[in-house]
């Protein structure tokens, strides 16, 4: 599986702060804030020297002052992760899950072919080597077909696994590894894309640069499942835009939209290649500023339904889908209502 990102050259992924990082205590540095290492002192007239001057200053003093003085400089600079116009970077914990719920109907005009749903929880558990052990927990998937009740269906040998992820700060997905032994069959017939398909829906990629408000990023994820079931090769192109800001009870979080197309081809018979319905989804994600990773995504798209639904008559297919923090509190909210 390889992933493409397109957009300008950024920054090393530092492996202090990263995923997995040692959390043992660290002897002090005495750094002067970003926003005066970058000559962006504040504009309000308090603090009108140049940066050099700054330097000469906590020379001059004990390096108790010099602390106290760097402190104070940094209560002026402000929040500035907070006041960036889009998120720019995440800071994973060390566990965290998202209780996700699916939804798909095939139909002809309004009448409902068949429909299916999904819901489960995607847990995430450092581990020490700087990877996250990922897995599905609680899946369970329905579908109901014309006049017919809902019956379970059975899990997906994805279902079952555990994988080794890493993450980097600005939602990469750098390695992804799945926790079985590729001689048991059941593991040689898990898609490589099922999972980062999956996540790349849950967590948007940052840009490294701050783009404005309404600016646009892309990112290009490619996936080749040939020759497992369900197989295919093909890419995902998602662009991404900074939306708004916006606050729930006393959260605040930014908005991030996202537009994606996925085209793929399968190999049928013959040797020849089949392409598949071209699926377009729209979603939204709710990013905490104060915690510093998404805490509420939603997505919604129509595709053309599989072969075997078009015999019965659908014409489209509709999907949704909804990922929600485990402990955000954001449960309550409805997947309708417009975030203001």
């Amino acid at each position: 599986m390889t992933i493409l990102v397109r957009h300008p050259v950024g920054r090393a992924e530092d492996p202090d702060q990263g995923p997995g990082a040692a959390r043992g205590p660290k002897p002090p540095r005495l750094r002067a804030p970003s926003c005066l290492r970058e000559g962006r002192l504040p504009s309000n007239g308090n603090y009108g020297h140049h940066r050099n001057a700054i330097a000469i200053s906590t020379r001059r003093f004990s390096s108790h002052f010099a602390v106290l003085l760097l402190a104070t400089l940094v209560t002026a600079c402000g929040n500035e992760t907070a006041r960036a116009p889009n998120p720019t970077a995440y800071a994973w914990p060390d566990s965290f899950a998202y209780r996700i719920a699916l939804e798909a109907r095939a139909k002809k005009d309004t009448e409902i072919i068949a429909r299916h749903e999904e819901t489960k929880e995607l847990r995430f558990v450092a581990r020490d080597d700087g990877t996250f052990a990922v897995w599905r927990d609680s899946v369970r998937r329905t579908e109901a077909w014309r006049g017919a009740a809902p019956s379970e269906t059975a899990l997906w040998p994805e279902d079952t696994l555990h994988y080794f992820v890493r993450l980097s700060r600005w939602g990469e997905f750098l390695s992804i590894e799945p926790g079985c032994d590729p001689a048991v069959t059941a593991c040689r017939e898990v898609p490589p894309s099922a999972l980062p398909r999956e996540l790349r829906q849950l967590i948007p990629r940052l840009p490294v640069w701050w783009p404005p408000k309404g600016s646009q990023w892309e990112d290009t994820l490619a996936f080749d499942d040939r020759p497992r079931p369900r197989g295919v090769r093909g890419t995902s192109v998602t662009v991404y835009r900074a939306a708004r800001d916006t606050a729930v009870g006393d959260r605040a979080y930014w908005i991030v939209t996202w537009h994606a197309v996925q085209r793929a081809a399968r190999s049928a018979a013959g040797g020849a290649i089949v392409a598949e319905p071209v699926v377009e989804e729209n979603g939204r994600v709710l990013v905490d500023k104060q915690l510093l990773i998404p805490a509420l995504s939603e997505w919604w798209g129509v595709t053309l339904p599989p072969p075997e639904l078009r015999a019965l008559g659908a014409t489209r297919m509709a999907i949704r889908g909804r990922a929600v923090l485990v402990g955000s509190g954001l449960d309550t909210l409805p997947f309708t209502e417009e975030v203001r």
